[in-house]
């Protein structure tokens, strides 16, 4: 986008405000990523510290600095040590080297889409990282550009959850 060959996209939030317009569509939990065999995978939850010193397949850096700073803020906020063995360039590759047994991972709460034999995925307990994916467009982009912009957030925005009930009431 900002070498001008694309007006609209799809990705992770933040996005710098002064050159784009960016409005949330969904957000994503991080989820953890257990080998089926593995000790953890009796557990309804698992925490940044059931993971500490764990063999860990994340994503490259470069990838997504901004996300695997907020893991590593995780791991030194839980007092855990964040044990990177293996390091991938997507989701479907870090789930194939988990149902191997290689290590355990942490993805958006989406990768439960991707059914794999032998990978077991588990919510985080808090605290956790949500990432929120957005629908991004370039300020000076023309008419059609704007169009699809609209289109993605009266279409694809995740409903707001419902109100809760007053206990005062």
């Amino acid at each position: 986008m900002r070498r001008g060959e694309l007006d609209v996209g799809f990705g992770w939030a933040p996005v710098p405000g002064d050159e784009f317009d960016a409005e949330p569509l969904l957000e994503e939990p991080l989820v953890a990523l257990v080998p089926e065999q593995h000790r953890l995978a009796n557990k309804a939850m698992v925490s940044i510290k059931d993971l500490s010193a764990e063999p860990l397949i994340v994503s490259y850096r470069s990838l997504d600095p901004d996300a695997y700073n907020e893991i590593e803020k995780l791991f030194l906020r839980a007092g855990a040590v964040m044990n990177p063995t293996c390091q991938l360039d997507n989701s479907i590759s870090m789930i194939n080297f988990v149902a191997m047994g290689l290590g355990c991972s942490l993805l958006p709460a989406y990768a439960q889409q991707i059914h794999q034999a032998g990978v077991l995925f588990k919510p985080l307990k808090p605290p956790n990282f949500v990432r929120t994916l957005a629908v991004i467009k370039r300020k000076n982009a023309g008419r059609l550009a704007n169009q699809l912009f609209d289109f993605a957030v009266d279409h694809f925005r995740a409903p707001a959850a419902p109100a809760r009930p007053d206990p005062a009431l």
